[in-house]
């Protein structure tokens, strides 16, 4: 064992330079390699990345672009281990070897002693050569550090670019013309919503040539002056598109300005589609159901309910011919809508606390019979919004948060609303059908007339529901969902899967069920028989979940 430890010390001792001056040119000539792959390695790795995107994807350029430094200096450096320990070691003995035999042949040509010149003149050659390196080798950490200042130079620039693109952008979005128009000043009376002591009311409007204005059930035409030419200040919509496409393709190319944008075209929607502005209805209440309703008392609340129904569809129409979204709305929304899944997993990044770092807020909108089919709008704020009559087919909505808004014949079928809060919503005539509701808080919503059909609604929370014997509640599935304060004497439901559906679900005696069902008997006999506070029936909730083996959603 000890000779070979003293064999190994001794090559080691032979591999080691001998002088302070063979270890600095071992280092010079060690810093030499990396540069010079550095410089390699800049010059053709735009072009590179470029190749590789188009062959393995996006993701992959965008990855060796933020991180191709810390792959490449572990790499050099085992390049450089390598071709130290397999030649480099030599050089500083062989430089030193070549001085020995340069002094030794001029000191004997100077005492006369025979000398071979061409040997001299070779030696003095590599000498020359060796010099020349040691040379270039010197400038090799000047070369390095302006690698690395023109590699943060060229990324500064890229970013100032980027801002001033973002700011071009935000400036478009702010575009306007100024038009001349020929119209006509109006006077419309109608009448005031139930509780106010006036008899009507006045509202004066501009009637355009060509555009005549769609009075409602409750309108007239009060009075009407001549024609004359108005000078009207109008969004530049031309301009104004240009400059949402452009935003798009900013945080398509630039992860870290990825929210910056969405929220500059969140606040874009909140400024210029306001909830204030949206088209309010004349529709009234719901029709409520007499207390002890007998058989003509159904048969009116039926044709009320009808009747209310014709009204909502009648007013959607003329929603989706005279006042549509306008373009530059739609577009936005829809390019918020089709984020792609890398965009959304920056804004799902956890923060400390658990939160997602980024939602869309959309809160207080005006979307009425926008399209927002097979967009991808999961978790986003739509609090107080208005949606009435928007084509929401195949969205996707997990997590959103609809408290209080506007969403009278909202089109959901086959949409996602895993975990989506629907909290004191207006949801009259909703189409459901086939739509994932799983784990959405359904409280205190209006549902009248809405169909549930075919829907997915395991832990759905439905505490204080108002529904109606339109309301269609024939889901699939109520596994683990909680029923608190819900009529369901009056929902249109099928006798013979309401007991398997409710014997999944939970529930307590304030829900009013159908004739031949209670809470305590078979196959309700989970069900608690008293009327439980929140906190009670919470905890006796989670506890038959726990039961069934459901596991509400994340």
């Amino acid at each position: 064992m000890r000779e070979i430890m003293d064999t190994a010390a001794a090559a080691l001792a032979r591999a080691l330079p001998a002088t302070p001056t063979g270890w600095f040119i071992t280092a010079v000539t060690c810093a030499a390699i990396a540069a010079l792959a550095s410089l390699l390695w800049t010059r053709v790795r735009r072009k590179w990345l470029a190749r590789a995107s188009r062959t393995l994807g996006g993701r992959f350029s965008g990855f060796m672009s933020a991180y191709y430094l810390r792959l490449f200096l572990p790499i050099a450096a085992i390049a450089i281990a390598w071709a130290f320990l397999a030649y480099l070691w030599k050089l500083p003995g062989l430089i030193g070897g070549v001085l020995d035999l340069l002094d030794t042949g001029i000191d004997a040509a100077r005492d006369g002693a025979p000398t071979a010149t061409d040997d001299i003149r070779s030696l003095a050659y590599a000498f020359a050569a060796l010099a020349g390196a040691l040379t270039i080798f010197a400038t090799i950490p000047f070369q390095l550090v302006k690698v690395w200042t023109n590699e943060r130079q060229t990324r500064t620039a890229e970013e100032n670019l980027t801002t001033d693109l973002i700011n071009k952008a935000v400036e478009g979005l702010g575009a306007q013309k100024e038009v001349s128009r020929l119209g006509r000043p109006i006077t419309i009376s109608f009448t005031p919503p139930p509780g106010t002591d006036s008899e009507y009311e006045e509202r004066n409007e501009i009637e355009w040539l060509g555009h005549p204005v769609q009075l409602e059930r409750n309108q007239s035409l009060l009075e009407t002056e001549d024609w004359q030419v108005f000078t009207e200040t109008l969004p530049n919509i031309e301009v104004r598109l240009g400059a949402i496409y452009a935003l798009e393709r900013i945080a398509q190319d630039s992860p870290r300005d990825h929210i910056r944008v969405m929220e500059i075209l969140c606040a874009y929607l909140r400024e210029n589609a306001p909830a204030r502005d949206a088209r309010r209805h004349d529709l009234g209440p719901w029709p409520v159901l007499a207390v002890f309703p007998n058989k003509d008392d159904f048969s009116k609340h039926f044709e009320e309910e009808e009747q209310w129904t014709i009204r909502l569809e009648n007013w959607l129409k003329i929603l989706r011919s005279d006042h549509p979204p306008r373009a530059d709305i739609q577009a936005a929304i829809t390019v918020i809508g089709r984020r792609s899944p890398a965009q959304i997993a920056l804004e799902q990044t956890p923060k400390d606390d658990g939160t997602h770092t980024y939602r869309l807020d959309l809160r207080k909108v005006n979307l009425q019979v926008a399209d927002l089919s097979k967009l991808n709008l999961g978790n986003a704020r739509f609090d107080e919004s208005h949606l009435e009559g928007a084509n929401s087919f195949e969205t996707q909505f997990d997590g959103a948060v609809f408290d209080r808004a506007h969403l009278n014949g909202t089109l959901f079928g086959t949409a996602s609303l895993v975990r989506a809060s629907f909290v004191q919503a207006q949801l009259e005539r909703v189409p459901f059908i086939n739509a994932r509701l799983e784990g959405a808080i359904l409280g205190k919503a209006h549902m009248e007339g809405s169909s549930l059909a075919q829907s997915h609604m395991q832990g759905v929370w439905l505490l204080d529901v108002h529904l109606s014997q339109t309301t269609d509640l024939t889901p699939v599935t109520l596994r683990g969902s909680g029923l608190k304060n819900v009529n369901l004497a009056d929902a249109a439901t099928n006798a013979e899967i309401l007991p398997r559906l409710l014997s999944e679900a939970f529930g307590d005696a304030s829900v009013a069920l159908p004739e031949g069902l209670k809470a305590g008997d078979p196959p309700l006999d989970h069900w608690s028989t008293e009327k439980l506070n929140w906190p009670d029936f919470r905890t006796a909730w989670r506890a038959h979940q726990r039961a069934i083996g459901y596991v509400p959603p994340d």
